[in-house]
């Protein structure tokens, strides 16, 4: 099995998504961050970009948004991104 680690292409379609995002959510939008195996570096050519996306307050519409938004980066840059929507309040509970 072959290791992908970020590409170009990758980094280019991380930027864009997180400044769509950022647009998007404003200030309820507390974080981004790659995780899965393209973070460690054991990825393989198929691999998704999973990010998480940790808002502040929760409600329905804002991981349609963020779906949304994904969908339209993995077209654009021939990605899958893989986000996943994550309150603040979920990272606290003990």
């Amino acid at each position: 099995m072959t290791s992908t680690a970020v590409t170009e292409k990758d980094r280019a379609a991380l930027a864009e998504f997180g400044s769509r995002v950022r647009a998007a959510l404003g200030f309820n939008l507390v974080d981004l961050r790659l995780f899965g195996s393209k973070a460690r570096g054991d990825a393989t050519p198929d691999s998704a970009l999973d990010v998480a996306v940790i808002i502040e307050i929760p409600n329905d519409g804002v991981e349609d948004i963020v779906i949304d938004i994904a969908f339209d980066i993995d077209l654009a840059f021939d990605v899958y991104l893989s986000p996943r929507v994550i309150p603040t309040a979920v990272l606290r509970d003990p």
